[in-house]
């Protein structure tokens, strides 16, 4: 039986786990013909998976250069570039953005997510998405990238404008009308992150500040470099995590007896977040280009062609994961690639991790049920994010 995967179909969009769940089983990898980026293969399987985030040199980040300017709009991504530029601009963040410095922001995280439990817990609704999440999430990019309180509304903007089309236009023909639309967006959005962070961190050069966005002028970044970053922190950390939060919330309320275990056990909220991370992963692939000629799960792969890695596909491999179908809050944690894997793991896990760790203690402390008030979820629209625009949720607080 021959299977078909189309990541920009309604099917797709509305059910990608059981699509995805078919082709890891049925079709290992799948060759895409006549994109508009050219032709490029997705990979399904774990092993797979692994092995090509771990060959930096076989598998480049390095994007091709039709496709370089479609995401952040310059050629400095820590993202998209392959030793030795990575590994001067990852050295000089690592001088700031490290363990001890993450660990150190926990206090002003508590009080973000404290704030925001106070306004919505008891009320009717809230939607967990704009009104809880993502406010915790960009409130905390905001500080460290130097974007003024007044300025956090338009963060999200530019985050929601991109994460609506991210990733789309690799499945899109060449003829598709809607390619188009969405390079007017990216150079819309990306022109006005990068003027407005020019002005962020000249303020800095010129007046340095008590900040991380100062430190990491200081690191050895140059000014662009510098600037790339900041537009990687509030695009990358703001909405990943915002997708981590909410997603934990929707499988807590889908599973009402893991959400009872947690109540009853809450030192397994860490193990909670790896779940959520597992079962239902913020970023839904991962992308590297080919540098030679190669086979993957018996797929010839072409030098130049681009390959998708599934992450979502990955993290439900019966052939790693136990009951991978099952969401289990009391799983021991590890092997999923949520956040990659090898020279371009991601820098901001740690802080993704302690957000949602931070936000689900205190909504669990604070709360003795949640529960939906409307049945629409609508899934973002884009194949490569996991999550959803609106989630509409009450919590009865305690006491």
């Amino acid at each position: 039986m021959s299977f078909e995967f189309h990541p920009m179909s309604d099917e797709f969009l509305s059910e990608p786990d059981s699509v995805l769940n078919r082709m890891r089983l049925h079709g290992p990898a799948w060759r895409h013909e006549a994109l508009a980026l050219g032709p490029a293969v997705s990979v399904f399987g774990h092993a797979d998976c692994k092995a090509i985030y771990r060959d930096h040199k076989t598998f480049s980040s390095r994007e091709p250069e039709a496709s370089r300017d479609s995401h952040l709009g310059d050629a400095l991504s820590l993202i998209g570039e392959d030793p030795p530029q990575h590994t001067h601009l990852r050295t000089s963040v690592n001088k700031v953005f490290n363990s001890k410095a993450i660990d150190e922001l926990e206090p002003r995280i508590q009080e973000l997510v404290d704030a925001r439990l106070d306004e919505v817990i008891g009320r009717d609704e809230v939607d967990v998405v704009e009104d809880l999440a993502a406010r915790v999430t960009v409130g905390m990019i905001g500080e460290l990238v130097g974007i003024p309180r007044e300025d956090w509304d338009r963060a999200r903007t530019w985050t929601r404008r991109l994460s609506a089309i991210e990733g789309a236009n690799s499945f899109l023909p060449a003829a598709d009308p809607r390619l188009a639309d969405m390079e007017q967006i990216t150079a819309e959005v990306v022109g006005e992150m990068q003027a407005y962070f020019v002005e962020r961190v000249d303020e800095r050069v010129a007046q340095p500040r008590n900040d991380i966005l100062t430190l990491l002028i200081q690191s050895g970044l140059t000014r662009q470099e510098a600037i790339s970053f900041a537009k990687i922190l509030v695009l990358a950390g703001n909405d990943t995590t915002t997708n981590l939060i909410n997603n934990t919330v929707q499988l807590l309320i889908d599973h009402p007896k893991q959400e009872r275990i947690l109540r009853e056990n809450p030192e397994l909220v860490p193990n909670a977040i790896e779940e959520s991370l597992r079962f239902k992963s913020p970023l839904a692939e991962g992308v590297r280009t080919a540098t030679r000629d190669v086979e993957v799960a018996g797929e010839k792969i072409c030098a130049g062609e681009t390959v998708h890695m599934w992450i979502s596909s990955a993290n439900r491999d019966e052939r790693v994961f136990d009951h991978a179908d099952e969401f289990d809050v009391t799983r021991q944690p590890g092997r999923h690639l949520a956040f990659a894997h090898g020279l371009h793991a991601c820098l901001g896990s740690p802080l993704a991790r302690l957000e949602g760790r931070v936000f689900l203690s205190s909504l669990l402390s604070r709360t003795h049920a949640m529960h939906r008030t409307r049945d629409e979820m609508p899934p973002v629209p884009t194949p490569t994010l996991n999550g959803t625009q609106h989630q509409w949720v009450h919590f009865e607080p305690k006491g």
